[in-house]
């Protein structure tokens, strides 16, 4: 487009050049007298040469124009090609740029996912170096367990000798103990008996001085109920056939047949502490009686944060144990025994015969059995009864407090069921009203072996009366006091 408006621009200046040539022409022949068709004088010719000069010469002026059209239209096309060539080699450059940034992205790319396979390759080398050294800890582990076999089975005879020896010793001791025991119990009983007739001569002395007509209603009353003489001590029963009996604890205090509800918000039972897992020991058709003893301890144990404890819980508690330690009588097939510290007591268990999933605690005791007041012995018989298999493996012992004491009545909290110490079978129903002492709540808790494995573990702990609240509660070892909503 812009060539073809060059040539016509160059047309229209020759158009315009020789049409001023013309009219000049024109002016100059009027101006001399001459038209167009005059000049025949003798100037003629001079006239018709310039006239030839000025067109030769108009002629060199239009081609000298055309000329430098001509190269305005060259140096036009020249820049043009020129800025054609420009941009298709900054196109060439734009493109070749792209290019490397392409082969950049690429190489990084290729470079990333070479470093990753070599991570992953390092990776899998390193899992494969501690498979091979947890396997060289196994065989480790194994070579010494079997030398250990080795050297019990080797050591075996010589234990069994040992501990026949020390059985002998110890029933030698036991022997000696209870002797001595008996004496001291059959003192204690002499001097009670005697306590018991000063006092009573001192109440009859002082009825007969405040009103003699009194006298013959207390010696009948005497008649009708004597107060039975309290048996010798001795070894004690491992089993018995008829239920302790526990006459009135407190006179003043009486629980009702419907305890009040309880007004505070409990916490979930896995936070006061470790539940125990019956559904991972359960075989299918063991899986309801499961889910039914979880089901037990979580209805009827209601655990609140210490701060929401009773104030005067722990003045209830030391009142308690003061009366129950103070000779409490409790009648075993008709007969009567005294709960004292001396006769009432747990057997802990040597270091030696800890298992090994127990962890030494010095305010915790793992022990096997206990005596109550030299009347019952119980040992792991008594507390392995009634052990579902769902539960784990049969208990050989118990945890309880430093300061624990055994009580006539136990509160089964898996099957919502009471048991006593020497009887083998369970009760729906617990003391009678009137009783408002101790009691023991033995719950099960799961507790992590060194070796990672969980364990089943029976705890005993003591539960005492609350009046304000018309029950019993306890707390546990996790700082939890825990409500027996019964």
């Amino acid at each position: 487009m812009k060539r073809y408006s060059l040539v016509s621009g160059i047309g229209l200046s020759l158009i315009v050049t020789l049409g001023s040539y013309q009219i000049a022409s024109a002016q100059w022949r009027q101006e001399r007298g001459q038209g167009p068709g005059q000049g025949h004088g003798p100037d003629q010719a001079q006239q018709a040469q310039q006239a030839q000069q000025a067109q030769q010469a108009q002629q060199r002026a239009a081609q000298e124009q055309m000329q430098r059209a001509q190269q305005t239209q060259q140096r036009n096309q020249q820049a043009q090609q020129q800025a054609a060539q420009q941009a298709q080699q900054a196109q060439q450059r734009q493109q070749q740029a792209q290019q490397r940034q392409q082969q950049a992205q690429q190489q990084a790319q290729q470079r990333s996912a070479q470093e990753q396979m070599q991570r992953e390759q390092q990776r899998e080398q390193r899992n494969q170096q501690r498979q091979q050294q947890n396997q060289e800890v196994q065989q480790a582990q194994q070579r010494s367990q079997e030398k250990m076999q080795r050297h019990q089975e080797q050591t075996g005879q010589a234990q069994q000798a040992q501990q026949a020896a020390q059985e002998q010793a110890k029933q030698a001791a036991q022997q000696q103990a209870q002797q001595r025991n008996a004496q001291e119990q059959l003192q204690r009983t002499q001097q009670r008996q005697q306590r018991d007739q000063q006092r009573q001569q001192e109440r009859q002395q002082q009825l007969q001085q405040r009103n003699p007509q009194d006298q013959p209603r207390w010696d009948q009353h005497q008649h009708k109920a004597p107060v039975p003489a309290p048996s010798q001590p001795g070894q004690g029963f491992d089993r018995i056939q008829n239920p302790i009996r526990t006459p009135d604890f407190d006179k003043k205090n009486r629980r009702h047949s419907n305890a009040p509800p309880l007004r505070v918000p409990a916490v979930p039972l896995q936070k006061a502490f470790p539940m125990p897992n019956f559904a991972a020991h359960a075989s299918a058709d063991q899986l309801e009686r499961a889910r039914i003893a979880q089901n037990n301890m979580t209805k009827h144990l209601w655990a609140v944060p210490i701060s929401q404890a009773p104030k005067n819980y722990v003045r209830y508690r030391n009142k308690q144990l003061q009366s129950y330690y103070n000779n409490y009588p409790f009648y075993v097939n008709n007969r009567r025994y005294y709960v004292n510290r001396q006769n009432t007591n747990y057997f802990p268990v040597q270091p030696n015969y800890y298992p090994n999933w127990y962890q030494p605690n010095p305010n915790w005791i793992f022990s096997n059995g206990f005596s109550l007041a030299n009347a019952v012995r119980i040992g792991a018989d008594w507390l392995g009864y009634g052990w579902q298999p769902y539960y784990g493996a049969p208990p050989t012992g118990f945890v309880c407090a430093r300061d624990y004491i055994p009580t006539p009545w136990f509160y089964d909290a898996m099957t919502g069921q009471w048991r006593q110490p020497g009887l083998y079978s369970s009760f729906s129903e617990g003391p009678g009203y009137d009783y408002t002492g101790p009691i023991t709540v033995m719950v099960i808790e799961q507790v992590v072996a060194p070796d990672g494995q969980f364990v089943n573990v029976p705890y005993l702990y003591n539960a005492f009366f609350y009046p304000d609240q018309d029950r019993w509660a306890y707390e546990n070892r996790q700082g939890y006091f825990i409500w027996l909503d019964i």
